[in-house]
């Protein structure tokens, strides 16, 4: 059966500021060029796809290469799914705003989506500091969404009420099919990734073992496109 390609998702790089025990993205200083997406977007609307999102390593940073494809995009007409990022990429408040406000220039008005549970080692004043901004600059309470990774749930509830405290909001839900951190002005919606035992991860008794492992990946068409 094929599968008709719905969204092109864009990794501008594989650098990354953190190093989460859990992540299996290969490390490289190679860059994707502006010029390559661009022409790849176009040829991708001819094909008939007219959704994008950003994944990384940390898609933030490249700024560039965001802020130019959404541009490009707004102009052809393309929707936006959401950029994946730890939130934690920004050296200061002032590089955070200058950042956010030329993506909110550029016209992106998709979902901003944070990893946030026990693999991911962040700062979380840093965390709640971007949620702030980008809520601001925005004006919209939804623009930012969580995600987790199942396995040490205990674990990544603190957080993420850690989170929620430094918000002044609560975590709710937890757990449950319609997780979220709420307050007046604010709501995050939470989705979570099954972390499955599949591949070498088979034969543990628990799924995580304190490294990751090499997923059996499906060799079929699907309807992303990963560039």
């Amino acid at each position: 059966m094929a599968f008709r390609h719905e969204e092109i998702l864009f990794s501008p790089t594989a650098r990354c500021n953190l190093a989460c025990p859990h992540c299996n993205s290969p490390r490289s200083h190679t860059s994707l060029p502006v010029t390559v997406a661009e022409k790849f977007l176009i040829d991708c609307k001819k094909n008939g796809v007219k959704r994008l999102g950003f994944t990384g390593g940390e898609p933030f940073l490249r700024s560039d290469f965001l802020i130019s494809i959404t541009r490009l995009a707004v102009k052809e007409g393309f929707l936006f799914s959401r950029i994946v990022t730890n939130g934690v990429w920004y050296k200061d408040a002032r590089d955070l705003e200058c950042k956010l406000k030329k993506l909110f220039d550029a016209g992106y008005d998709g979902s901003i989506c944070l990893s946030v549970d026990a693999y991911h080692r962040q700062n979380l004043r840093k965390l709640a500091v971007f949620i702030k901004c980008a809520i601001r600059i925005w004006r919209r309470p939804d623009i930012v969404s969580l995600v987790y990774v199942t396995g040490q749930d205990a674990l990544t509830k603190r957080k993420l009420e850690g989170l929620a405290k430094l918000l002044g909001a609560r975590l709710v839900g937890f757990g449950t099919t319609h997780p979220r951190i709420s307050s007046e002005g604010l709501f995050l919606k939470i989705d979570s990734i099954e972390l499955s035992p599949v591949g070498r991860a088979g034969r543990l008794k628990d799924p995580w073992d304190g490294k990751w492992f090499k997923d059996d990946m499906c060799k079929e068409p699907g309807n992303v496109f990963f560039v």
